[in-house]
């Protein structure tokens, strides 16, 4: 009865209730999905586990391929955690005594929480990894990270991060000024056109999968 008068006065006043937003509506048809089918609940669920790997099994078998061309020795660097996938991917496939240093400001997300609400759920999805597998996880801007950095070459670089043509300059500079064995990253497609020019303008990919590059 209050759900139904609320409808009215509402439509009265030329607005439609709608328990779903535009971009959760765009959530939506990206998978497909019938909104119909959906308690608001069960939908915010049903996307945080949809997005939580936005790498396809091709790519994930490739970015495990060139973490187990590195040495135990050199680290391995990480720009954008985001949820932690392509960490876990990385972990799996390095050794245990190898470093990993995933960085992330956790400025941006998929989901829109708050920075403090992501950070707390990517920490306690590597918890195992970070205090068991030689994880370190770093809450700072990647800039921050490229001016303090002073350990050794890595034996892999992985960018993931701010797809914009300049920032991702940025990264692939610092990857190749610090020396880095191997230097990759994630969404070398049409629908990031900045990746695509910023790898472009270091001879384009030596090596691609689905749309993860290595220059």
């Amino acid at each position: 009865m209050v759900k139904k008068l609320a409808k009215q006065i509402i439509g009265s006043m030329g607005f439609e209730l709608s328990r779903f937003s535009e971009s959760e509506k765009k959530v939506a048809e990206e998978f497909e999905w019938d909104l119909e089918l959906f308690a608001y609940k069960d939908f915010q669920v049903a996307r945080g586990i949809a997005y939580s790997g936005l790498m396809t099994v091709d790519e994930a078998r490739f970015l495990s391929t060139l973490v187990q061309r590195t040495s135990e020795e050199d680290p391995i660097i990480e720009i954008g955690t985001l949820f932690g996938f392509s960490t876990m991917v990385v972990t799996i496939n390095k050794s245990k005594a190898q470093k990993l240093i995933t960085v992330d400001n956790y400025s941006w997300n998929p989901h829109n929480i708050s920075p403090v609400a992501h950070k707390l759920a990517t920490a306690s999805r590597l918890q195992d990894a970070s205090s068991n597998h030689n994880v370190e996880i770093l809450n700072k801007s990647k800039n921050d990270f490229y001016n303090e950095y002073s350990g050794p070459i890595p034996g892999l670089f992985f960018c993931d991060a701010n797809h914009e043509y300049e920032s991702t300059l940025d990264d692939l500079r610092w990857a190749r000024q610090v020396g880095a064995k191997i230097i990759c990253g994630h969404d070398y497609k049409s629908k990031f056109p900045g990746v695509k020019k910023a790898v472009k303008e270091f001879g384009g990919p030596s090596e691609l999968v689905g749309s993860l590059f290595v220059l």
